[in-house]
């Protein structure tokens, strides 16, 4: 099979991260944006002012090319601070967008899945656990008040029960930093299998505005496979079986062979696809897949595969870059 399409089924999340940011954020404006953005030089030694400047220019023509690939073109100069740069984007019709295309490093990974077979008396064992640990750090007297403490993790997260697959249960938004918390925790942490680690989907689950899957994603190590977005030379704008908005990309000969490897090594599995560690589909294999170039489809709309594609061709920026300063400006 030379073309792998991740096709949308039940179990699946396909979407991008705008759903974590502040809704407000998002604008129409027939004018433009005018921001300061501030590069975090602290990586970099002081001393070496050459590699400064070449970096300086190459994060410029990344961020340049990726505003281009999205459709506009910014007027960028430098200020008197060495670090800061003024951007003018005419014609801005999303500015959320514009955040994801200039801050984003777009780290993407194809990483191999793990089933908990025996998920529900995992949980309820670190919850068990968890219980404990949360009553002993408190008080004679506030235990009084807290005497009905139970299930801190259980009522926050909801077992997918009866699945097979790598989501091993769902979260409401609310409650995704505390549940992250918790298992983060060294004590509940050893209740799990060491090579686990706990991935949240980009964006709500399907039929949900508020409730987030959590997945079963295999660390990385010498013995589990990873794919990662290095191994990209090429990602564009295409339509998937259903003629839905969705991107594919093609793949240097390593990547091609490394894809192959990994699909052959879990068939029958999920692979899970990873933008900057928030999962974004978990498909299964049903063969071996060979050649160079993959197709990614699901519930994106024309804009986030614009996003995605954009970052996905100019993906990582050699320093970070935060936006400090915005406003709108207005179309005389």
């Amino acid at each position: 099979m030379k073309n792998f399409s991740i096709l949308l089924s039940a179990f699946i999340v396909l979407t991008f991260t705008q759903c974590k940011q502040d809704p407000s954020v998002r604008f129409k404006s027939k004018g433009g944006l005018r921001v300061i953005l501030k590069l975090d030089e602290s990586t970099i030694s002081p001393t070496n002012q050459e590699e400064i400047l070449k970096i300086r220019e190459k994060t410029v023509n990344i961020l340049n090319n990726r505003l281009n690939y999205f459709g506009v073109a910014p007027h960028i100069e430098w200020l008197e601070a060495e670090n800061l740069l003024r951007m003018e984007i005419p014609e801005v019709k999303n500015s959320l967008a514009i955040h994801q295309l200039l801050e984003t490093n777009a780290e993407l990974e194809f990483r191999e899945t793990m089933v908990l077979s025996d998920a529900k008396n995992l949980f309820t064992e670190a919850d068990k656990r968890l219980t404990n640990i949360l009553v002993s750090d408190i008080d004679k007297e506030a235990k009084k008040k807290t005497s009905q403490l139970q299930y801190p993790l259980l009522s926050k997260l909801f077992i997918n029960q009866g699945y097979s697959g790598p989501i091993v249960g769902y979260v409401h938004q609310k409650d995704t930093n505390k549940v992250t918390e918790y298992l983060n925790r060294m004590e509940i942490k050893s209740q799990f299998p060491e090579e686990l680690t706990f991935k949240w989907s980009a964006k709500p689950m399907m039929n949900s505005t508020e409730y987030y899957e959590l997945y079963t994603i295999k660390r990385i190590n010498q013995q589990n496979l990873v794919l990662k977005g290095d191994a990209i030379t090429k990602a564009f704008v295409d339509v998937d079986n259903f003629q839905q908005p969705a991107i594919s990309i093609i793949m240097n000969e390593a990547g091609s062979k490394m894809w192959e490897q990994l699909t052959g090594l879990n068939v029958g599995n999920a692979i899970a696809i990873l933008l900057n560690h928030e999962v974004y589909s978990a498909p299964f294999v049903s063969e071996k897949i060979t050649g160079n170039n993959c197709t990614i489809a699901g519930q994106f709309d024309s804009e986030e595969v614009q996003i995605l594609v954009s970052l996905l061709n100019f993906a990582q920026l050699p320093v970070g870059v935060k936006i400090i300063q915005e406003e709108v400006i207005s179309k005389p």
